[in-house]
């Protein structure tokens, strides 16, 4: 892991704004070295990729089975603009995946880790962990906190001076110490300093002086130097003293925008309108942008939270504050930064200016008890005169403890082997039971305890025990999502300097008919109904202190809020839980306890009693996912609150063919409609059933569903869901709220929709993260939930999605997953080929492909055999199921598929002409469609396949070239088709229906009457005739032909065949 550190820290300086990330693959002897690779740059080959192309570069392919891959950071499971890493992986057939550090990045955060543990690969996870916290520690923190790792450098007198009495300060550090200031800066995505450097020293601010590359740097990443970026330069200018002085026509270099771009942050937004109005600055990332933002708490300058909260959503993972004094003294007050550098000079300025404001500001209280305490990372001595300091904070840096999957490994300090830790999965079953447990967070961190009991079970006799151990400040820390039900605002903005720490209060609350508030009893109360209640019944402010947690839990910061909702998550509560810090009794200044004292307040109590590590831990060894914003559960209320509906619910009568469905509205805006409900109450469930429910999980789309847009398949995706579950009779659609856009609003997406359009490219992924949001935002975790409130047990989900399948995996609920695939054109193929990638979907795909290629062949029938009895169709395969691929191209079978494939290659392929959309186009077709109207619901949705096919993929206009006749029954088809074809001359005729083989004879006869007679009919009337008519087994296998997401679906053969029959002629030769 050391080398892969070493590796990844070859692209230092060119990998921002993604991880320097790197990577050493050994071979199966555990000593061979087969490949190194590195992540050199963002839209370059990630460094597991970059060693396995290295590898196959090199001739060494066959090496990487059975090898171990060392990596720094997990592999990614999203694609990008490159594809994910752990498939990659897997198709390498290694065998040992050894990760440093776990990605705390939402798109990733252990999902590349189990898609490698679901396929067998062994996963190490946590070593060497030290070193790649220190290497990667500025992305790290971004994806942590979402500010950027902000270093204070300085260069200092031996006695900490920046300047002289008379304020000179040229030269206090050598050469050689500028020189390696400016490696930090190459570093960093930004310089920032304050308005009196600017006016005063002019400076570039630029990065003029590399540090030299390694031989190991050369040979892995001979980008460097040359594609290094200059750094963004960000001035806070609080009064607009530099556009004053930039509109008084003062040169300064910040305004050069052929040096490197500048962002200027100040609290005067009428001097932003002057600026604008002179042409000083515009909208352009590559020239002078000015933002405005509140002033900070006292006055003085710009809100630093949220100058870095913008320079976060921004991607910038580091920052270098170059000063001045009075700048480096405001990052220190407001503790908003990570790291110290210090250049110190051999020169003694008694009486000079200090480094950070005045001497007296070491905190923000300006005394020894508020000043930040720091450990010296890093010292280095520079040349005969100047060293080099670098101090960092003590919650930097963070080591893991290596877990191996499927082990449950302590990540607790050494000194915690004697301490009575309750086994995580008693302490789970404790807080279910309404038990308060202590939880003591990392030794690292505040190595403070807390009790947490489950919001909902919380009793006067619990607050009384927390009123007699901790501090009294009772907090119901929650996910977001149940926030937003209560409607409880932040209590101060998440970029507010006013509070360092960004912890996420909310308003505060009481229940609404409490008195004070205050007594045990009634903060109980509070607890619970902020737990289980309505917004209605709290009133505002009040005794208890509400929290959001992170919505990536534990899997992004391993803090008291989080655990608390994982408890309640894991133990199947509500995600609220109330908690208080415990406090050393025996401390006169009232100090917190530490482990010790935890432990003792534990066991005189017995409580059970562990760490959030351990929570972590026990996660990881489960595979149980980290996301915390799932819903919450309804529990019952105590005290006479009865039970309240967490729905309403009607039934209604859609639109012919779908029939009568039961619409429930839940609370969340979530909305589900079911298909099957018997009896006349619409709340009620559906009854159990044999066999698994089909279910849809469908993100609301206003433009696709509502406005129909061509750009993606949600309207037709939605349409076909309610084909299918009408004509099965039985299903279920999800439409989970705040989805749109993949839960960016529709407000965004629209401005995502304009990127696209304005560079091109773009994907609907990237257009996301282009207007300032994840790739998707979306959680699937209320479904499984919702579905077993209706009885559903075992699904058939209509979706690629692997978000989609995992969730109802984790449940125990997937039985299948059927791609719903829609049709590609022209006008959705980019949207679809996205999407293909990112669910992993061949079928898709191989649709994509086919529209990309020209070829016509946006529908796909997979191959496969079929279910039903022989000979049921005349598509061109024995199985009925014919390829469409298969059939426009035959093709001989391998060798190495023997006898066993020669015999498949007879039965199925044809060697008949490619079909293309030009030829259809040009021939416009006449297409008769005869059906019968026994089954009309699944015929009609066999037939609605066939003609969008058609239409989609082959260019075929349903108005004006389809025609519908409907007779009663299968037997009526060859009158219907005779009479049919003698009034409207179609090019070709598709006879469509259904026959079930009954307990009598009578399928039999009819069966083969049908085929005769459709042949005999062929020849009579001169019109190819395609023959439709199903012959199946029982209702279920109907359904399985009609459905246009089974893999057995007849639809797509049954077009392309008609359209090969009706454009046939046309296509022969005159040549003999």
């Amino acid at each position: 892991m050391a080398r892969a550190v070493a590796v990844g820290e070859t692209a230092k300086f060119t990998a921002a704004s993604n991880p320097h990330v790197g990577c050493v693959i050994v071979a199966s002897d555990g000593v061979t070295v087969v490949a190194e690779g590195v992540h050199k740059a963002a839209g370059l080959a990630h460094a597991e990729r970059d060693a396995i192309e290295r590898a196959r570069r090199e001739g060494r392919a066959n090496e990487l089975v059975g090898a171990t891959v060392y990596t720094t950071l997990e592999p990614c499971h999203n694609h990008g603009r490159t594809p994910p890493c752990d498939a990659l992986l897997i198709a390498a057939r290694v065998a040992r995946v050894v990760i440093g550090v776990v990605d705390p990045d939402g798109q990733t955060d252990g999902q590349g880790r189990q898609v490698l543990l679901d396929v067998g690969i062994e996963v190490v996870t946590g070593v060497g962990a030290e070193l790649v916290e220190a290497s990667l520690a500025a992305y790290l923190h971004h994806r942590r906190s979402g500010r950027p790792y902000a270093v204070l450098k300085t260069a200092v007198s031996i006695d900490g001076c920046i300047a002289a009495a008379d304020g000179s300060s040229q030269w206090i550090t050598s050469e050689a110490a500028r020189h390696h200031a400016h490696g930090l800066r190459a570093a960093s995505q930004a310089v920032v300093v304050g308005s009196s450097t600017v006016l005063a020293d002019n400076p570039r601010l630029t990065v003029r002086s590399y540090p030299k590359a390694s031989a190991l740097g050369r040979h892995l990443n001979p980008l460097y130097p040359s594609s290094a970026r200059q750094p963004l330069r960000v001035v806070l200018d609080g009064r607009g003293r530099v556009l004053d002085a930039a509109m008084a026509g003062s040169e300064l270099h910040v305004f050069e925008t052929s040096l490197a771009p500048t962002v200027v942050f100040t609290a005067s937004s009428d001097k932003v309108a002057a600026a604008v109005a002179a042409g000083l600055v515009s909208d352009s990332v590559d020239g002078v942008r000015a933002v405005v933002v509140p002033r900070s708490g006292n006055g003085v300058g710009v809100d630093l939270g949220a100058v870095l909260a913008w320079l976060g959503r921004a991607g910038l993972l580091q920052i270098m504050i170059e000063g001045g004094a009075t700048l480096h003294a405001q990052f220190v007050a407001s503790g908003i930064f990570d790291e110290i550098h210090v250049y110190r000079g051999n020169t003694v300025l008694a009486g000079g200016k200090p480094w950070a404001g005045t001497s007296g500001s070491v905190g923000a209280g300006g005394s020894m008890a508020d000043a930040p305490r720091l450990q010296l990372a890093e010292t280095a001595v520079l040349d005969e005169s100047n060293v080099f300091e670098k101090w960092a904070r003590e919650s930097v840096f963070k080591p893991n403890a290596p877990t191996s999957a499927g082990l449950e490994a302590s990540a607790v300090a050494e000194d915690d082997d004697e301490l009575p830790f309750t086994p995580v999965g008693e302490v789970i079953e404790r807080f279910r039971a309404g038990e308060v447990v202590v939880v003591m967070d990392d030794t690292d961190r505040e190595n403070e305890g807390d009790l947490i009991v489950a919001a909902e079970k919380a009793t006067p006799e619990a607050v009384v025990l927390f009123l007699e151990h901790t501090t009294g400040i009772l907090c119901t820390p929650m996910s977001a999502s149940r926030a937003a039900e209560l409607e409880l605002p932040l209590m101060v903005p998440p970029s507010s300097a006013s509070d360092p720490h960004g912890t996420a209060f909310t308003i505060t609350v009481d229940a609404w008919d409490a008195t004070t508030g205050a007594p045990a009893s009634e903060r109980a109360r509070t607890a619970r109904l902020v737990a289980c209640g309505n917004k209605s019944e709290l009133r505002r402010p009040g005794h208890i202190f509400p929290l959001i947690a992170r919505p990536g839990g534990l899997g992004v910061r391993l803090g008291h809020t989080e655990a608390g909702v994982t408890l309640a998550q894991l133990a199947g509560l509500a995600p609220v839980a109330l908690l208080s810090e415990i406090v050393d009794k025996a401390d006169p200044q009232g100090g917190m306890a530490r482990r010790p004292q935890c432990a003792a307040v534990a066991a005189k109590h017995g409580l059970a009693f562990t760490t959030v590590a351990h929570i972590r831990e026990y996660m990881l060894a489960h595979s149980l996912p980290f996301a915390l914003d799932s819903p919450p559960v309804v529990a019952e209320r105590e005290e006479g609150g009865g039970n309240e509906s967490e729905f309403s619910a009607c039934f209604l009568d859609l639109a012919a063919p779908h029939g009568t469905w039961v619409l429930r509205v839940y609370q969340s805006g979530t909305r589900v409609l079911v298909r099957g409900v018997e009896g006349d109450d619409p709340s009620a469930p559906l009854p159990r059933g044999r066999k698994p429910t089909l279910v849809r999980i469908h993100s609301e789309c206003f433009t696709g569903d509502v406005l129909g847009s061509a750009h993606c398949d949600c309207g037709a995706q939605l349409k076909r869901a309610l084909d299918v579950l009408s004509a099965a009779g039985r299903g279920v659609i999800i439409l989970p709220a705040g989805h749109e856009g993949r839960g960016i609003g529709l407000f965004d997406k629209v401005k995502a929709y304009r990127a696209m359009r304005e560079t091109p490219g773009l994907d609907t992924y990237a257009a996301n993260v282009a207007v300032g949001h994840a790739e998707d935002a979306r959680s699937f975790d209320e479904c499984p939930n919702l579905l077993a409130a209706l009885n559903v047990d075992s699904v058939v989900l209509l979706s690629s999605n692997p978000a989609k399948k995992k969730v109802l995996l984790d449940a125990g609920l997937l039985a299948e997953s059927r791609a719903l695939v829609t049709g590609v054109s022209p006008r959705n193929v980019e949207y679809l080929a996205a999407k293909a990638v990112r669910h992993d979907d061949a079928k898709l795909a191989k649709v994509v492909a086919a529209v990309r290629s020209g070829n016509g062949s946006g529908a796909v029938a997979d191959s496969g055999k079929g279910s039903g009895p022989a000979n049921d169709n005349a598509t061109g395969s024995e199985n009925g199921c014919a390829s469409a691929s298969d059939e426009a191209t035959g093709g001989a079978p391998s060798a190495e598929e023997g006898i066993g494939g020669y015999r498949k290659s007879l039965l199925s392929a044809v060697a008949l002409p490619k079909l293309t959309r030009e030829a259809v186009v040009a021939a416009r077709p006449r297409i008769l469609v005869v059906r019968a109207a026994w089954h009309a619901p699944v015929i009609s949705a066999l037939v609605d396949e066939i003609a969008r096919v058609m239409a989609e993929q082959y260019g075929v206009d349903v108005g004006a070239q389809i025609k519908q006749v409907v007779v009663p029954g299968s037997y009526e088809l060859l009158y219907g088709v005779e009479a049919a074809a003698a009034k409207y001359a179609p090019d070709v005729v598709i006879a469509v229906g259904i026959l079930i083989k009954g307990a009598t004879a009578h399928f039999e006869y009819v069966s083969s009457a049908v085929v005769d007679g459709l042949v005999a009919l062929q020849a009579k009337i001169g019109v190819p005739i395609v023959n439709g008519v199903l012959n199946v087994y029982d209702v279920d296998q109907a359904i399985e032909r009609c459905d246009p997401t089974s893999d057995h679906c007849s639809g797509p053969s049954l077009a392309l065949t008609a359209l090969q029959m009706a454009t046939f002629a046309a296509s022969l030769d005159d040549e003999w």
